[in-house]
């Protein structure tokens, strides 16, 4: 069956830290503690509490509170989330979106990122019942206004970096309740589209989530940009997906 659909991981194949992003998360530790090795376990601290966020399970602004605590941190969370947000967008690549879309291919954008859930007014009864419901019951991941969630590096690249205007449509994790590589976020994508696995090709920098693709019978290849977008029009090819070149 011919590929109609292309959904494209988004940080390793579209977008990378912008080239100050280590600086920047270096200058929200103390300074007695920000050699090379504490940023790394800084770093391994912070993915670690982002885990269950990305699939909205909790508020990443809570979770990264206890981590700048641990480290003695004058910085606050929003700080840590505007740090998420240094984005060097891949142009090249989003050139070729766009020429895809244009020859009527239909791409979406499939991501981890995660979640701060807005719970003014809300006792802990009332949050564990609004998580379980988003878990049990996904928002359409291409609604812009999610009632119970607030995706801060998301709604940034949505809006800010225009993906919204980018991609037919967006799947962050934090919208749909479930992260990759579990199965539940590639179904409600084929459930959203109402494709076939087939169908689609799914592009994505981490082996475990395309690995995860690939057990639902979507098609998956493994890229990360720094392969270079030669090598990023090859595996399209490899599907049948041409792209015109200069």
């Amino acid at each position: 069956m011919p590929i109609h659909t292309l959904l494209l991981d988004a940080d390793g194949v579209i977008q990378r830290p912008a080239a100050h992003w280590d600086a920047t998360w270096r200058a929200l530790l103390p300074e007695s503690r920000r050699t090379d090795r504490d940023l790394r376990a800084f770093f391994t601290d912070i993915w670690a509490a982002e885990l269950p966020a990305l699939s909205g399970a909790c508020d990443i602004s809570e979770a990264l509170a206890g981590v700048l605590e641990k480290w003695d941190c004058l910085a606050s969370a929003k700080q840590c989330l505007d740090a998420w947000t240094l984005i060097d967008v891949q142009h090249d690549v989003l050139r070729v979106i766009d020429e895809l879309r244009g020859a009527g291919l239909a791409v979406h954008l499939a991501t981890n990122q995660q979640a701060a859930l807005r719970r003014a007014q809300r006792g802990e009864a009332e949050r564990s019942r609004t998580v379980a419901s988003a878990c049990a019951a996904p928002q359409r991941s291409h609604s812009r206004n999610a009632d119970n969630q607030q995706a801060h590096r998301a709604a940034f690249m949505s809006e800010t970096l225009g993906y919204r205007r980018r991609f037919e449509r967006e799947y962050y994790s934090c919208r749909i309740g479930a992260a990759k590589p579990s199965r539940a976020y590639f179904q409600h994508i084929l459930d959203d589209l109402a494709c076939k696995p087939e169908s689609v090709l799914f592009v994505d920098d981490v082996a475990a989530n395309v690995e995860a693709a690939r057990q639902l019978g979507i098609h998956a290849v493994q890229h990360h940009l720094d392969a270079g977008l030669e090598r990023f029009v090859q595996h399209l090819a490899q599907f049948g997906i041409e792209v015109l070149r200069d």
